[in-house]
């Protein structure tokens, strides 16, 4: 219903101030408005019905008249009158109600005009009948009024909860926005009806609060207030639940006729008692009898159930369960009028009465023969694969399957034949079920065939199934043994090829029965789908052994290898590894080689200019090239920070060379040995040119001043100076080679900010050369791992770039920043004259002869430093001067 609102009270004012409100009803009005202002807000308001217009006299009249013209839906309206001329004039205008001048001074009285005026208003546009609410409310049908218009103007709580929907959203809606729009066009037609005078029925598709549209049935009649129809009266139920039943009546009805006419099936009507009501024409042809003579007898004892007194039992007591209104579901056979039996699926489905009684009883029967055999065969094919995968070997194969087939079909015996060079010889696997033929299984021990010798021999020279469907009229050329087989009774044979790869016989089948027939495809076919699974199995059993021993091979040349083994993918994963492959580098027994290379990133960097890189997988462009490895050394940065050398030779193997073999041995041992020698060498070098070189020069320069000294009789200040001098060079000089020795004793290293340490290197070079000028460029490289004296490197080459400069204002350019995925670039630059050629060729051999020598320590230290950090130094000459270029590994874990 619609919902109640508070009326609000507008006094139209007239020209004259007379007819303005008086100070005892002030209190009740919410807005005095001239004509204009009057007119602009009756248009603007949503809700018409909650706002009352009062007006006085004749102009409030010519008011009201003026706005009706203008506003499409005017409001309530009051008017305050003064004589019975004007209030008759009133009643046929567009006025709800009149009330005398002289009681508007009375507020109640007043109140009850307006409250009278909302009402008339609201009749006047949703009219109503009596009683509406009292019949409605407690029905679960949708009631509902609709005006001339087609929007709604009365409806009931349940029109609420079937739409969802609030009374506001409901006050003058549109009716046709609650139904399907394909069901509009009814919708208007049935409404132009009722409203002509009909009463009619119509269902219609109700949107719901859920969203769904449900079946709902109305019926409707005019709806007439004083004589007027002034709308529709429309009372909905809805039938969602009695549709449903109907479309599963026509559903089941068009199933029953579809059944009842279908061919294939057996289909008939019975009553509670079992007796055949009707039957369709398959059934009737099948027994060989005719409806007529089907009807009227009771079900079990018709021809379909002749061969089988347990079956009439079977049948009679389900159709006493189906009359008790059970569906009874069984498998049963038919015998036909040829005597031909099928297997058969029937059901009994009781039809119910809308009392809940069963009235009669559809009995269905579907032939599954087909079914029945095809599953049969299944099973068989399954059992005898099955059997052959699970036994040990050969012979017990060839004996399962034989003993499969033999006790799931007719055959009676079967026994296997295997090629054995130019003969092929009864192989010890025969069964049968039947003892009397055991002795004949017995006796073929021993047997052997030639090629093309008898059926066995045949099968095995054509690679083709042979059927002989006549023992007796055969011949020794077909079975050399005829005379036996005559003996036990045997009837047919037929022998089958077991094919392996290539199409070479492995076995060849014979089956014997003691039935006369003729050929039967449908068993040939199944034995040759059971000897194609059964080759598969027997070409893998045939290969086992040889794959096992192979396999054993393989696996003790790897576990007894004195090199690490890797065989790597197309996809680049390692899919091989054996036990001194993860000793060399150090993965536990409970991992795999990839997985810690995964897990834990290691850095493989090739030592040759042209050794391949890794890639991004295990030697991938060895796989892409064909190109192998031979005797390569890589080094191995392990995530733990230890590194190794090791010496490298890898090949593509396989049909598409995609698979890579990689063996590896650790030279680790010998490359430290190697640079320790190197490095033992280069220390006795330089020891021995500073004392035999450097040391030398400076004692004759002390001995040639104080020879100076002893000649003259006055010592000047400058010999004694340069003497001075000279001593503290030598004592500088000494503590350099200390400051070596204790470097080169130390082999620990240590995580460097190397921006850091650049930054501080150069701040102590400024102030100790304030003439000296120092810029660095920086690429926020990452930390880097170095030896501990990493700061040595850094000294030497600023001092080395500044104190061999020409200029008095020499310039000194630090650039760092990163070289690859794994190092770090150090660039140390001036504008001098440059390093001498033979220099840079005495730092690169390392070696010091009497005749070619260096003449500071500097160059010496950053080199070893380098190298003892696992990092590459370079010299080079420029045309602007020359170049230190260092590079340094990353610190594990940087990035």
């Amino acid at each position: 219903m619609a919902e109640e609102h508070p009326v609000s009270i507008v006094w139209v004012a007239a020209e004259d101030s007379s007819r303005q409100p008086r100070e005892t009803v002030l209190d009740g009005i919410d807005a005095v408005l001239s004509p204009g202002e009057a007119t602009d807000h009756a248009a603007a308001l949503e809700r018409p019905g909650e706002t009352c217009f009062v007006a006085v006299g004749v102009s409030g009249l010519v008011w009201f008249r003026q706005c009706a013209d203008v506003v499409s839906d005017p409001p309530p309206a009051l008017l305050v009158v003064d004589d019975a001329s004007l209030a008759e004039a009133a009643v046929s205008g567009p006025v709800d109600e009149v009330i005398w001048q002289d009681a508007v001074a009375d507020p109640e009285r007043f109140a009850l005009r307006v409250e009278r005026a909302v009402e008339s208003w609201s009749d006047s546009r949703h009219p109503s009948a009596p009683g509406f609410d009292p019949l409605v409310e407690h029905t679960r049908d949708i009631v509902m009024i609709v005006g001339r218009d087609g929007h709604l103007r009365r409806w009931n709580s349940v029109v609420e909860t079937v739409l969802g929907k609030t009374g506001s959203e409901l006050d003058d809606l549109e009716v046709r926005s609650l139904f399907d729009d394909a069901d509009v066009p009814r919708l208007d037609d049935h409404l132009a009806a009722v409203t002509g005078g009909e009463t009619r029925t119509i269902q219609l598709d109700v949107r719901t609060a859920g969203g769904e549209l449900r079946p709902f049935e109305f019926e409707t009649s005019p709806f007439v207030v004083s004589g007027t129809t002034v709308g529709v009266c429309a009372i909905g139920r809805d039938v969602t639940e009695r549709e449903a039943r109907a479309e599963q009546l026509r559903r089941t009805e068009r199933r029953f006729e579809a059944v009842f006419a279908d061919p294939m099936s057996f289909l008939g009507i019975l009553d509670t008692d079992g007796k055949l009501l009707d039957a369709n024409e398959r059934a009737c042809e099948f027994a060989g009898i005719t409806e007529a003579e089907a009807t009227g007898r009771q079900f079990w004892t018709l021809p379909w159930w002749s061969h089988s007194d347990t079956e009439r039992d079977r049948v009679r007591a389900a159709i006493a369960r189906a009359a008790d209104g059970e569906f009874v579901r069984f498998k049963t056979t038919n015998i036909g009028a040829d005597g031909e039996v099928v297997h058969v699926d029937i059901s009994l489905r009781p039809v119910v009465r809308d009392d809940g009684t069963v009235g009669s009883i559809v009995v269905e029967g579907i032939d599954i023969s087909d079914e029945v055999t095809a599953n049969r065969e299944r099973e068989l094919l399954l059992d005898a694969i099955q059997s052959a995968a699970q036994s040990p070997d050969l012979g017990a194969s060839l004996t399962a399957t034989l003993r499969t087939v033999v006790e799931n079909t007719n055959a009676a015996y079967g026994e296997a034949w295997i090629p054995d060079g130019d003969e092929l010889r009864f192989q010890n696997a025969w069964w049968t079920g039947d003892s009397a033929l055991e002795s004949f299984g017995r006796q073929r021990s021993g047997f052997q065939l030639s090629r093309g010798e008898g059926l066995p021999g045949r099968v095995w020279e054509t690679g083709a199934p042979e059927w002989i469907a006549d023992l007796e009229a055969g011949s020794e050329a077909r079975l050399p043994w005829l005379g036996e087989v005559d003996h036990f009774g045997l009837q047919t044979a037929v022998a089958v090829p077991v094919l392996g790869t290539g199409g070479s016989v492995l076995t060849v089948l014979m089956l014997l029965t003691d039935e006369s027939g003729g050929r039967d495809d449908r068993f040939l076919e199944l034995l040759e789908t059971i000897t194609a699974h059964l080759g598969a199995i027997l070409q893998r059993k045939l290969t086992e052994a040889e794959l096992a021993a192979e396999r054993e091979r393989q696996q003790r040349l790897l576990e007894t290898s004195p090199v690490g083994i890797l065989v790597v993918g197309s996809d680049g994963s390692v899919e091989q590894e054996n036990q001194r492959a993860r000793d060399i580098l150090g993965v536990d027994d409970d991992r795999s080689v990839a997985d810690a290379y995964e897990h834990e990133p290691w850095r493989v960097t090739p030592t040759g200019t042209d050794t391949p890189t890794l890639g991004e997988s295990w030697f991938q462009k060895v796989s892409e090239s064909g190109t192998a490895i031979r005797n390569e050394v890589y080094v191995v940065d392990r995530a733990d920070g230890e590194r190794l050398w090791l010496l490298v030779n890898a090949a593509a193997v396989g049909d598409d060379e995609k698979e890579i073999i990689i063996s590896f041995s650790d030279i680790t041992e010998q490359k430290r040995h190697e640079q320790a020698l190197q490095n033992q060498a280069e220390r006795v070098s330089v020891l021995n040119r500073v004392l035999r070189h450097d040391l030398r020069t400076h004692l004759t320069v002390v001995g040639g001043l104080l020879d100076r000294i002893a000649e003259q009789a006055d010592v000047p200040a400058a010999p004694v100076e340069a003497i001075r001098q000279s001593l503290e060079d030598i004592e500088e000089l000494s503590q350099r080679a200390r400051r070596i020795e204790t470097a080169f004793e130390s082999d620990a290293r240590s995580t460097f900010d190397l921006s850091a340490l650049v930054d501080r290197a150069a701040a102590d070079l400024v102030e100790t050369h304030p003439n000296a000028r120092v810029r660095v460029t920086e690429q926020s490289p990452p930390p880097v791992l170095a030896h501990e004296h990493l700061r040595l490197v850094l000294d030497n080459l600023l001092e080395n770039a500044v104190v061999h400069h020409d200029d008095d204002q020499p310039t000194v350019e630090v650039s760092i920043a990163r070289h690859d995925e794994g190092t770090v670039r150090l660039v140390v630059a001036d504008d001098g004259p440059g390093i001498p050629e033979s220099e840079i060729e005495l730092r690169e051999s390392g070696l010091e002869t009497a005749l070619e020598h260096s003449d500071g320590l500097g160059l010496w230290i950053v080199r070893w430093l380098v190298s003892k950090s696992d990092g590459d130094l370079r010299l080079e000459q420029t045309a602007a001067g020359s170049r230190a270029v260092v590079l340094l590994p990353v610190a594990p874990g940087a990035g």
